[in-house]
């Protein structure tokens, strides 16, 4: 046999895998995949997808009750008007507070048929405000209705002096009427004394009113303005009208000096504010107000 064919023989390995192969599998599988050739604006949907959460123990079979829809409220909320607490997911609880918040907002309501009292009563305006100063010498049911009404503002502002009747002669009542819904409610009131003799609230420096009788300290023993029309001047209004205007609501030669009976952090606040617009320099006892 020649040596050409010699060469060509093949041994009976050379038919089998060789030992360094798998080694080249496992390359092969170890190195990362190849790059797709797709469009490179497109997003693979699997990377978005949320992983879902592991349920644990205990937790089968719970749901979500409440499904949030893009609702303002959920669950238990406070009103800001009358402050009743209820739950706007329960429709009995959505009644209730219909009905409270229609009898809170009614609380201060006037009777139709005292119209024509108020009609005799001086007035004048204030800040767009219509400012009654109601006599002492009045018929005795206005005069219940208004103060079983001052029971109520009493408790609200903490007044405790039962027996301090706001129709004493020494007494003055401002009093804005509100009319909403073709009703007359309470929207503001004011009942002022005459003061001789204050302090400021800090140094406690006496201030008195002199030698002129005429020229007393507008004492503000209560003021009171029911919370849906606050912050509309109708405290400034009551206060220009006390401190500016006689009995009959006639403009006097100069503003009295105002002082305040027990003035909470909000009075104190309010004190400041009007007689800081109202009152020349003089008059502002340095940033300090008058109590008495």
């Amino acid at each position: 046999m020649s040596p050409s064919n010699n060469s060509n023989k093949r041994k009976i390995s050379d038919y089998f895998v060789k030992n360094n192969e798998p080694e080249d599998k496992r390359q092969r599988a170890s190195s990362p995949p190849p790059p797709t050739t797709t469009n490179p604006d497109e997003v693979d949907v699997n990377a978005l997808r949320c992983p879902k959460r592991p349920i644990f123990e205990g937790e089968e079979g719970r749901s979500q009750t409440v499904l949030d829809c893009g609702q303002k409220y959920i669950g238990n909320i406070a009103c800001e008007e009358c402050g009743m607490i209820y739950c706007v997911d329960s429709a009995e609880d959505l009644r209730e507070h219909a009905k409270f918040h229609t009898h809170w907002l009614n609380r201060f309501q006037i009777p139709d048929h005292f119209m024509k009292t108020f009609m005799q009563f001086h007035s004048r305006h204030h800040n767009d405000f219509k400012v009654f100063f109601l006599g002492t010498f009045v018929e005795e049911p206005f005069k219940r209705c208004i103060s079983e009404h001052m029971k109520k503002i009493n408790e609200q502002l903490g007044y405790k002096c039962e027996r301090n009747s706001i129709w004493a002669f020494e007494k003055r009542i401002f009093f804005i009427l509100l009319v909403r819904e073709n009703k007359m409610y309470i929207g503001g009131i004011c009942i002022v004394e005459k003061v001789f003799r204050a302090w400021t609230d800090v140094t406690r420096r006496e201030v008195n009113n002199g030698q002129d009788l005429n020229d007393w300290i507008v004492g503000v023993d209560r003021i009171w303005v029911d919370p849906t029309v606050r912050r509309t001047k109708i405290a400034y209004s009551l206060l220009d009208a006390a401190t500016t205007q006689d009995r009959q609501m006639e403009f006097r030669s100069r503003r009295l000096r105002i002082a305040f009976s027990d003035p909470t952090d909000d009075g104190k606040i309010l004190a400041k504010r009007f007689i800081e617009t109202r009152y020349k320099p003089e008059d502002q006892f340095g940033g300090e107000i008058l109590v008495y």
